[in-house]
């Protein structure tokens, strides 16, 4: 039995009036990506999902066919309200297309686990949506006044995706418009036509971004999952450096100028944790190390600032679609005394990643007057990182 053609069609013509005008799925949240790229990956990435349509406002559209070109991706321009949005990226749907499955480009964690178990109860059902009930006691409430409390075992929040037999989604369709009927959710449609529809468990996860208090939240989510939550392959890393210290050289570590009479010899600023950093990072990527990248015998990197060296190591990683997901390291210095330079020193690292400080944990300690760091010879780092590598777009 041949597959069933499948179109997923993601709806976010909207003009984000509760976002101040700032367009809510091109807005980037804290992993760097907007909220659209969030969005397309599960969709792209599953195999039940045969073309995604991405329906976006016209100043968007140029600029979507060229981020999203080519594979699975087509994007149209949608209308004044959603239900003309929905109808129009319906419509250019591929004409083999048994199912739409219908999303909100505002919903940025729907999970493929969420997405397959939609798809396969629409294919069975012909009309299924995800719901997730209510936490809280509802009332109706008329002129400030409550005029009932509802059941909350029969409340449910609706969600999206939702999964409808195409013939059937473009027949409902035109019938709410040749009868005037206006509708906030697709399902109501079929509601209205006496079909029935069924429903799949929905995520917590799955919020839709509609204010600004929603970006915050999506952060949390990005902060607690690391926007890893699709099951993408993780990778270790471990760095280590070590520089001699000596008389007339500037003393920098973690981006940071430390007031003492001597400084870390070096081609570079010779930033000994920053270049512990780099090489876990590149490490972990399966790369070579700091010297293949940056040679000492490179005049351009002649005392180069660290830090600007570890945000190119940031755009390589990103280039192969790695994520910074945490950072721990280790100063082993005998003096100067390190502890009141660190929260500064986790600043300029996390700033130079795209990250946030509470990701960059950085610990110094001595070595009791033993070796070469014991005896203020010179000043050495460990550092180990955790990335994350993203599922192709």
């Amino acid at each position: 039995m041949q597959k069933p053609f499948v179109s997923a069609v993601i709806v976010g013509a909207g003009s984000s009036t509760r976002m101040g005008n700032q367009n809510k799925i091109t807005t980037k949240l804290s992993n760097g990506e907007m909220v659209i790229e969030l969005c397309l990956k599960p969709f792209v990435n599953s195999e039940l999902v045969d073309e995604v349509i991405i329906v976006t406002s016209k100043g968007l559209v140029d600029d979507f066919k060229i981020r999203f070109k080519g594979g699975k991706i087509k994007v149209v321009e949608g209308g004044k309200i959603r239900s003309e949005s929905t109808f129009l990226g319906v419509t250019a749907t591929n004409e083999k297309a048994d199912f739409v499955c219908i999303h909100d480009a505002a919903r940025p964690f729907a999970s493929e686990e969420l997405i397959q178990k939609c798809i396969e109860n629409g294919m069975k059902y012909g009309a299924v949506i995800p719901v997730f009930a209510s936490e809280n006691t509802l009332k109706v409430v008329k002129n400030d006044v409550v005029s009932a409390t509802l059941n909350r075992d029969e409340i449910f929040q609706v969600q999206t995706p939702q999964v409808f037999k195409k013939l059937e989604y473009v027949e409902a369709m035109t019938f709410a418009k040749n009868h005037n009927k206006s509708f906030t959710d697709d399902s109501q449609l079929f509601e209205m036509r006496g079909l029935t529809v069924h429903t799949v468990a929905g995520e917590k996860t799955n919020i839709k971004i509609t204010t600004k208090d929603d970006l915050a939240l999506a952060d949390n989510i990005l902060d607690r999952t690391g926007s890893c939550e699709r099951k993408h392959t993780m990778k270790i890393g471990h760095g280590y450096d070590v520089h001699r210290l000596v008389k007339g050289r500037k003393l920098v570590i973690g981006g940071k100028t430390i007031d003492y009479e001597l400084g870390l010899d070096g081609h570079s600023d010779a930033d000994v944790l920053v270049h512990a950093i780099i090489d876990s990072l590149l490490g972990a990527a399966g790369l070579e190390d700091i010297g293949c990248f940056f040679p000492p015998d490179d005049a351009s990197f002649k005392d180069a600032n660290s830090l600007k060296l570890l945000a190119k190591v940031k755009k390589i990683l990103e280039d192969q679609n790695f994520c910074v997901m945490n950072i721990d390291s280790t100063i082993i210095a005998q003096r100067p005394k390190l502890a009141k330079h660190i929260p500064e020193m986790r600043h300029n690292i996390a700033e130079a990643l795209g990250r946030k400080a509470d990701q960059i944990n950085i610990k110094a300690t001595t070595e009791e007057g033993l070796g070469f760091t014991g005896t203020s010879q010179g000043i050495a780092a460990h550092a180990v990182c955790l990335i994350c590598k993203l599922a192709a777009s």
